[in-house]
C-alpha cells in the first residue's frame, strides 16, 4: 500500500471482531508493527501497554470502523486513554480501499488500511456521548425494534389459518404492545429528567411536519449541531447528500441521495418531509420549485427531507423556534 504521507504522530487502525482486535500502528519512517489483542479486558490493557511501549511519548490518531457493540469498549478505552480515535462509517475505508488497489482481505491486511486512511484522511476525531443521550438513542431505537415486530406479527394473523395460533400471535401482540408503552413511558420519563433535551424537542416541534417522534430521533441520532460546520455537513452525515453521475455528454443518470451516512435518521425523516411538503410553507413552495423544473417525485422527497434537516439544524444552532421567513433567507 502507499506510503505518501509524513507521520508527525503514530497512526493506528483498529480491525475489531467478536473475538479480538488485529492492530497495525504505523511508524513516523512508514513501518508497521502489527499484533492481534484479545477483546476483554486483558486485552484491553495489554494494547495500551503495547502502544506507551512503542509510542516514545508521540500523539496517537487511531481509527476503527463502527460495529456496535464490539467496537464502542476499545473507543471508550482510547479516549479514556488520553488518544485520539475516530469511529468510522465502513464504507470510507471500503472505498479507500478500492481506490489503494486493495486486493486481498484479512483482518490484519483490513488494520493496515484503516492506519492508512486515518494517517491520509484525518477524520474526526471520537467524543463519547453524554450519558443521556446514549439512553435517548437506545430508547428509539427500541421503540421502532418493537414497532417491527407488532406490525410483523399483525402481518402473519392475516395468514394464520389455525385458531390456536391467531390466539398466539393475538397475546405475543399483546405483549409487545406492553412492553411498547412501557418503552414511551420510559423515553417520557428521560425527556422530563433533562430539561434541556425537553426544550430541544420543541423546538424543533415548531418546524411544520415534525412531531414529538421525529424530535426525539433527531436528537437521539444527529450528534450535537456543534460538532458540523455547516448544515451541509449534517445532511452529508444523515447520507442525503446529492450524488450526481454525469460523464461526458452522454451520461446524464438521475440524481439521487448518497446514502452514506445515518440510515436510522434518514428514515425518520421520509414520512415528515412527505407532511412537510403538504403543510410546511417553505418545504412546500421548495417542492413546487423543483417540480417546475422538471424533478422527479423521488428527488423532491429526497430535497426535501435534506431541507427539512437544514432547517431543524439551523433551529437547534441558533437556539430559537421555525421562522418560515426566516427559513426562506
Amino acid at each position: 500500500m502507499p506510503m505518501n504521507v509524513t507521520l508527525d504522530r503514530l497512526f493506528v487502525g483498529l480491525d475489531v471482531a467478536k473475538g479480538k482486535a488485529d492492530v497495525c500502528l504505523l511508524q513516523p519512517d512508514g513501518r508497521r508493527l502489527e499484533e492481534s489483542f484479545e477483546n476483554a479486558r486483558s486485552g484491553y490493557e495489554k494494547l495500551l501497554a503495547w502502544l506507551d511501549r512503542h509510542r516514545a511519548d508521540r500523539p496517537i490518531h487511531a481509527g476503527l470502523e463502527s460495529t456496535g457493540p464490539y467496537s464502542r469498549p476499545w473507543c471508550e478505552l482510547l479516549h479514556a486513554s488520553g488518544h485520539g480515535v475516530s469511529l468510522l462509517n465502513p464504507a470510507r475505508p471500503k472505498a479507500y480501499g478500492q481506490a489503494c488497489g486493495q486486493r486481498n482481505k484479512t483482518d490484519r491486511v483490513d488494520a493496515r488500511l484503516l492506519a492508512q486512511f486515518v494517517a491520509e484522511q484525518q477524520p474526526a476525531r471520537w467524543v463519547p456521548p453524554a450519558p443521556e443521550m446514549e439512553e435517548l438513542k437506545e430508547l428509539t431505537r427500541r421503540r421502532e425494534d418493537l414497532l417491527g415486530l407488532i406490525q410483523a406479527e399483525k402481518n402473519r394473523v392475516e395468514s394464520a389459518l389455525c385458531k390456536s395460533v391467531r390466539d398466539s400471535l393475538a397475546r405475543s401482540i399483546k405483549a409487545l404492545e406492553k412492553e411498547l408503552a412501557r418503552v414511551e413511558d420510559e423515553l417520557e420519563e428521560l425527556m422530563g429528567r433533562h430539561p434541556v433535551l425537553r426544550a430541544k424537542e420543541k423546538l424543533l416541534c415548531s418546524i411544520p411536519g415534525i412531531a414529538k417522534v421525529t424530535a426525539r430521533k433527531i436528537l437521539a441520532e444527529l450528534p450535537d449541531v456543534r460538532c458540523f460546520d455547516s448544515a451541509r455537513q449534517a445532511a452529508a452525515y444523515a447520507g442525503l447528500s446529492p450524488r450526481r453521475h454525469e460523464s461526458g455528454k452522454t451520461v446524464h443518470k438521475k440524481g439521487r441521495l448518497s446514502k452514506v451516512g445515518n440510515g436510522a435518521l434518514r428514515k425518520a425523516l421520509y414520512m415528515p418531509a412527505l407532511v412537510a411538503i403538504k403543510h410546511n410553507l417553505v418545504i412546500r413552495e421548495f417542492a413546487q420549485r423543483l417540480r417546475a423544473n422538471g424533478k422527479s417525485e423521488g428527488v423532491i422527497v429526497g430535497a426535501a427531507m435534506r431541507k427539512l434537516l437544514h432547517i431543524a439544524f439551523g433551529v437547534l444552532k441558533h437556539n430559537k423556534p421555525f421562522d418560515p421567513a426566516y427559513a426562506n433567507t
